[in-house]
């Protein structure tokens, strides 16, 4: 919650700074990118896959339905 808020709040302040002539069009953009990074995220953890040959890495972990996904490329997109 509160790092949300901060996130957030310093967020729009900064767009209303930037876009300071057209607010409307700036604060009805933040979702538009927030769905496109989420899109872009999606996209590519659906296609991020180890071989089962490299298992023996740390970071290539085998799901319930066998399929091996490269955990580290999943740490480095959420950050």
């Amino acid at each position: 919650g509160v790092g949300r808020a901060t996130f957030e709040g310093t967020l729009r302040a900064e767009f209303a700074v930037l876009f300071e002539h057209e607010k409307e069009g700036a604060f009805g953009n933040i979702p538009f990118q927030f769905g496109i990074i989420s899109m872009i995220g999606f996209a590519l953890t659906t296609g991020l896959h180890c071989s089962p040959s490299s298992s023996s890495s740390p970071y290539c972990i085998q799901y319930e339905n066998g399929t091996h996904h490269n955990m580290l490329a999943f740490e480095i997109i959420i950050m």
